[in-house]
């Protein structure tokens, strides 16, 4: 009997050990979990450098687009040579790399949008779209300011110099807008009275292909009116008010032409009439014709006449109609 329960004891006893095997292979050391974590962290950074790098470079080539190259061209290059500077860093991350390459990115945006602003100033003096008095002008010229200075100082983060560029660029995109906008409803007017003068000679039958061109370019204007592009609805109307123009000018010379040709063939058939008839009561002819001469009641010209003229007329939007289209 103590045979058995001494052997009954050693199998209890191999049963724990390998137990405490087991769990001691299966369960990770509070430093093995530290470092598989730390190699994580270190794929995930380089990872996300590189990816953060992209989109530095992508920031770079919107400012360019924007005219940066134009307007800035001395902080670009600056921006550049930090840009390859930290690319050359991605190989081997660095602790705050990260930081550095989303503050170039920023600086980068700050060019885009401070580029744009300087064009839209452009475009308000060169048009004087705004009394420069007005408090509007003001403010968003001292905008631009404090951008251009706070980057001149080459101590002002990104992030804040994207903050006072994209003050900058509103103020001038809402000018901008605001006065094409007035700009392009009245145009708008004014090519839809030309475009009723024309109608009303019928240049949509006279002259069909360079009416319909001008009645696209009208209905450009509208499309763009619609998708917020007020400077393009202003081209657009204009280019179709001068076309229009000619087109009535055209046609109203051509057919008074035409009309002053039937009235003198007219004339001419009244006077040879006339002289016929007297000629007749002072040296009667034999016979009721002559050879040569035309009866008294002969149409020598037509009239000019149209088919169906008005089926030749391109309607376009009403104007209630489109201020709806555009969330007016």
């Amino acid at each position: 009997m103590k045979k058995y329960l001494a052997f009954g004891c050693i199998l209890v006893a191999l049963f724990l050990t390998s137990c405490k095997s087991t769990d001691t292979e299966e369960a990770p050391t509070e430093t093995s979990v530290t470092e598989n974590a730390k190699v994580a962290d270190e794929a995930n950074e380089a990872e996300s450098i590189e990816v953060l790098v992209t989109k530095a470079e992508e920031a770079r080539a919107k400012a360019v687009e924007a005219g940066a190259q134009d307007v800035y061209p001395d902080d670009l290059a600056k921006l550049d040579v930090e840009l390859e500077a930290l690319k050359a860093k991605v190989s081997e991350p660095t602790d705050g790399l990260a930081g550095e390459v989303k503050d170039l990115t920023a600086k980068y945006q700050s060019l885009e949008k401070a580029s744009k602003a300087a064009m839209f100033q452009k475009r308000v003096d060169e048009l004087s779209l705004l009394d420069s008095d007005s408090a509007e002008y003001k403010a968003a010229a001292a905008a631009l300011k404090d951008y251009n200075d706070a980057l001149a100082s080459g101590t002002t983060d990104g992030k804040t110099l994207l903050a006072k560029a994209t003050v900058a660029y509103d103020a001038y995109y809402v000018i901008c807008y605001e006065s094409f906008k007035k700009l392009a409803d009245e145009e708008r007017k004014n090519a839809l009275a030309e475009k009723r003068q024309a109608d009303s000679v019928k240049a949509g039958v006279a002259k069909k292909e360079e009416y319909k061109a001008a009645t696209e370019t009208f209905q450009n204007g509208d499309n763009c009116y619609v998708t917020k592009d007020p400077e393009g609805a202003y081209t657009s109307y204009q280019k179709a008010k001068i076309a229009y123009t000619e087109l009535y000018t055209e046609v109203s010379e051509k057919r008074v032409a035409a009309q002053k040709a039937i009235e003198e063939a007219k004339k001419k058939v009244q006077e040879a009439s006339e002289f016929a008839v007297s000629t007749d009561e002072t040296n009667p002819l034999e016979g009721d014709k002559v050879e040569g001469i035309e009866e008294e009641d002969a149409v020598l010209l037509e009239e000019d006449t149209f088919a169906n003229p008005d089926e030749a007329v391109i309607e376009v939007e009403d104007e209630n109609a489109l201020k709806e289209k555009a969330g007016e």
